[in-house]
């Protein structure tokens, strides 16, 4: 009798011990299927076309700055792309810095929040 609780008790352990494997990996597995769900609806929602279309507006901006009055006509672009950018419900703005050899471009979505310096040369901002 005395061997026979011994195998009971051996296989109930080692039930216990596949079953806590199995757990761990359905956890693992489900975290695993979120971060991913996550991640795919961070890449729908990254407006790369606005923020490419912020900086091909600097490059634009850059190339057709006066030499004169430069401070001035950065002020200008600010507030026109301001007021671009808040009709779409976002936040996009450049910043024209040192006569046009550096631009910050700023954009805050709902979901996202970009910012990059440019340094313009030659009327080419990279």
């Amino acid at each position: 009798m005395a061997s026979m609780n011994d195998k009971g008790q051996i296989l109930i352990l080692f039930t216990l011990v596949v079953a806590t494997i199995i757990i761990s990996i359905s956890v693992l597995h489900a975290q695993n299927i979120l971060a991913g769900m996550e991640t795919s609806r961070t890449m729908m929602l990254f407006p790369k076309d606005e923020i490419r279309n912020l900086k091909d507006l600097a490059e634009i901006a850059v190339k057709k700055m006066p030499s004169t009055k430069w401070d001035e006509y950065s002020q200008e672009i600010y507030e026109q792309i301001r007021v671009l950018y808040s009709q779409k419900g976002v936040y996009g703005d450049l910043i024209i810095v040192d006569s046009g050899k550096k631009v910050i471009v700023n954009f805050v979505s709902a979901d996202v929040e970009y910012s990059e310096t440019l340094h313009c040369v030659g009327g080419e901002c990279r």
